[in-house]
């Protein structure tokens, strides 16, 4: 989870598998906005949509507040999905995030169960541990599975404005797409010619992984 200090139309939030291929139905990113103790159903993204309705062993998912092209100007690799302002890959810092599975081909914030969770829900992040306002959020390299328990502080690498970490970063200071320190990968996506996952040239070997 991104939002970079200089540049608030640089927010992501990238997903990455670290175990076997996935099915992504029924399986949406939410966001508690500051100290709401309920996700709204409107910052639901669905990741059958953003990711394809499976995400394969060691592949990542980038979601971006804006478009593929504009990400690509600030970090030189595409984005799977432009989520949008005001959902949930554009939050500020303050918020809380998971991944959740809810069935009925939409989401529901009165029946869902938690898969993967940051932060603490129904606390504002600000002047918390959880704060990456004008920052970044990172999994520690350990954590290979995901986590349905709120407030795992220890799981996290945290900066922000606060003083959180290194505090606040821009575009240019480890914000790294397609890459993160604990993945298992033997290649490195970088999405250079297109957003297409066949191209070999938009990986790092030159070559399309086999899976």
């Amino acid at each position: 989870m991104q939002t970079p200090n200089d540049n608030a139309s640089a927010r992501y939030v990238e997903i990455y598998n670290s175990g076997s291929d996935q099915s992504m139905s029924d399986y949406y990113l939410i966001r508690w906005t500051n100290g709401n103790a309920t996700p709204t159903n409107s910052s639901a993204i669905s990741l059958a949509t953003a990711c394809g309705g499976t995400l394969y062993r060691f592949q990542y998912c980038i979601i971006s507040n804006k478009t593929a092209s504009t990400f690509a100007g600030n970090y030189g690799i595409y984005s799977d999905y432009n989520a949008g302002t005001g959902g949930s890959a554009d939050s500020n810092g303050d918020d809380n995030l998971a991944i959740v599975t809810s069935a009925g081909g939409s989401f529901n914030s009165a029946s869902y169960t938690l898969i993967d969770v940051f932060g603490n829900a129904g606390e504002d992040g600000t002047g918390t541990w959880h704060e990456f306002e004008d920052g970044r959020v990172e999994r520690k390299s350990s954590v290979q599975n995901p986590v349905a328990t709120w407030n795992q502080q220890n799981d996290w690498n945290v900066d922000g404005d606060n003083g959180n970490g290194a505090g606040a970063r821009n575009v240019n200071q480890d914000f790294d797409p397609g890459s993160w320190i604990g993945s298992n990968d033997v290649d490195t996506w970088k999405g250079g010619t297109s957003g297409d996952w066949s191209v070999g040239s938009n990986w790092g070997s030159g070559s399309v992984p086999t899976q």
